[in-house]
């Protein structure tokens, strides 16, 4: 008798599983979109990212020693990726620069670092200058001093994801 019941409800368990699994399995969506239309806007609501999370030029030794590893550029033990110098092997002259920056044989560390700050991301994101080739708006210039810089993760604000700000 508690065969048959452990069968019975195995197979009531399996019946709805197998139900439940192949409607999730569908992919069933529904979406609802309502639109408000605004006559006028004071700016439109632009944002310019670089995938880049930085410019590797302005790289300084002391900002490789302690943010090499955050960067994925080396190692925990301060040695650069193996997969890094692979594809750098292709440009001898940034793999000499690479090589040159990556050398801390003779390299004294600062004292203090800065971290990985907002101060950090603006000495070395890409800047809304370089990006922003130009910009106007209802037949009027616009420029940088009309964009602000937000973070796209909402951690540290960066130059690379300036957003639109009202004038």
């Amino acid at each position: 008798l508690w065969v048959l019941l452990f069968c019975a409800a195995l197979g009531l368990l399996l019946s709805w599983s197998s139900e439940r699994l192949l409607h999730w399995l569908a992919f069933p969506s529904h979406t609802r979109v309502r639109t408000h239309w605004s006559r006028q806007l004071p700016f439109p609501a632009v944002t310019l990212c670089n995938n880049n999370p930085l410019r590797f030029p302005r790289l300084s030794k002391g900002d490789l020693y302690y943010a090499g590893h955050w960067l994925g550029l080396l190692l925990p033990n301060r040695t650069a990726r193996p997969l890094l110098t692979e594809l750098l092997r292709g440009d001898e002259a940034r793999l000499r620069w690479f090589a040159k920056l990556a050398d801390f044989r003779l390299f004294l560390p600062p004292r203090h670092y800065e971290g990985i700050s907002a101060a950090f991301m603006d000495r070395l994101g890409h800047q809304l200058e370089d990006m922003l080739l130009s910009c106007k708006y209802r037949g009027e210039l616009c420029g940088p001093h009309n964009f602000s810089a937000v973070s796209a993760d909402g951690r540290v604000p960066s130059p690379r994801c300036p957003s639109p700000r009202p004038s």
